[in-house]
């Protein structure tokens, strides 16, 4: 399914709830934070907590906060394509 910017962002905007159920795609999230060249700890330590908080999070152990969800986006250099795949797929 192709999406266009505008129709990424209404999606974004409407989809803010799953955020707080925690579901990420992990797969997907991994495979996004090896490719550009980041480990768990190094998530960590950018996000501010401990390596094993990072890693119960990136498994949906725990959830990301809207606001680490925002950062993870930016740091990973995350397409809207690829965001909405990893946070907003169920």
């Amino acid at each position: 399914m192709e999406v266009n910017e505008m129709e990424a962002h209404e999606m974004e905007a409407n989809e803010m709830d799953k955020l707080s159920m925690g579901i990420v795609d992990t797969a997907y999230l991994k495979s996004i934070r090896i490719r550009e060249g980041y480990k768990q700890k190094d998530m960590a330590r950018l996000l501010g907590c401990q390596e094993g908080s990072y890693q119960r999070k990136e498994t949906n152990i725990l959830p990301f906060s809207h606001k680490e969800i925002a950062y993870l986006r930016t740091k990973l250099n995350m397409s809207t394509k690829e965001f909405i795949k990893t946070f907003f797929s169920v």
